[in-house]
This record gives C-alpha cells, structure tokens and sequence, in this order.
C-alpha cells in the first residue's frame, strides 16, 4: 500500500510539473503571436503613412501638437499630395496647366489608440465617419505618434510610432522610427 502511494504521488508531481511546463509554453507561445501581430500592424501603418507622406507637397507641410500649429515637431501631420483632379491622366490641369492637389490629409492618433488617416473628402470642410475614406484606420495599439522636421530648410520628416499593449499584465512597447523626404 505505501508503495502505492509513493508511486501515485511520483506521478502526481510529474503531471503538475510537466503541466507547469506545457502552461509555461502556450503562454510563451501566445505572447509571441501577439508581439509578432503588433509589430506588423505598426508596420504596415508606417508603411502607409510614409507611402502617401513621400508624395507631400513641402509646402503645406503643416505640424500640429495638442492641437496648435507648431515648426518642427508635432503630434499630427497635415499635407496635401499631387492627384488627378480633372480625370484627364496626368497631375496637371489642362486649362492651366499647375499640378493639381488633393484634399489636406491628416495623420494622427485618436482617442482609441488608433493612427488615422483623415481627408474631407466631400468638399464639406468637416471630416464625417459617415462618408467612406474619409477616416481610415492606419494602425491599432498605437500609443503615440511624432512629426519633426530635422531642418526647416529642407524638410526632413522623422516619424516616430510607439505602440503598446498589455500581454497578460506585461506592457510590450515597440517604437519604430523611419525619415521619408517628400517628393513635391
């Protein structure tokens, strides 16, 4: 009988262990998932944003923190980009014959941890969820979001994502930061 019980109890300990273990994994396993999907969604967002922010007209290179326009470094990105207006092929109007542009475009973080792109798209002046592509969700996660100019002179833009999130009472945070030169 006793050694029945120390048998028992032999296999008892090497279950929990080797549960302990398999728990160990999977949560190993989901937390790397998550850190993979964060990581290519912040991606894809800079990727996005630096696409259209390439094609910016330097010009109208407008930086805005908490709201106020400011010179070289910002929370939110306006600009407008190059785009066939008239529908005759090309980005310069027939009549006169300057580049045609598009609607200001907006990049910043919303309330919901969320980097949106914003243009008016119906010529209203107000920016609608209603009216399709006029906010468009670029990223998810996204902590915040950084404009600077590196130089005012020839503008440089270095953008900077932060994301965040909470894996199981752990905070994993990654901060990507690239430099585009608009083209226009």
């Amino acid at each position: 009988m006793i050694e029945m019980v120390i048998v028992m109890f032999i296999f008892t300990a090497a279950g929990a262990l080797i549960f302990q273990v398999v728990e160990s994994l999977m949560t190993s396993y989901r937390t790397g998932e998550t850190k993979i999907q964060v990581e290519e969604n912040l991606r894809r967002g800079m990727t996005a944003l630096l696409r259209e922010l390439r094609q910016a007209q330097q010009a109208t290179l407008e930086l805005k923190l908490g709201g106020v326009i400011v010179q070289t470094t910002g929370d939110q990105l306006k600009f407008v980009v190059p785009v066939d207006l008239d529908g005759n092929g090309t980005v310069l109007d027939d009549a006169t014959g300057d580049v045609e542009y598009s609607a200001a475009i907006t990049f910043k973080v919303n309330g919901s941890y969320q980097l949106v792109r914003e243009q008016d798209l119906n010529g209203n002046a107000v920016i609608e969820a209603s009216v399709p592509g006029e906010i468009q969700i670029i990223g998810s996660y996204v902590a915040s979001v950084s404009f600077t100019l590196t130089d005012i002179s020839d503008p440089d833009i270095e953008v900077t994502l932060t994301v965040q999130r909470d894996l199981d009472g752990d905070i994993f945070q990654h901060v990507l930061q690239e430099t585009v030169i608009p083209r226009s």
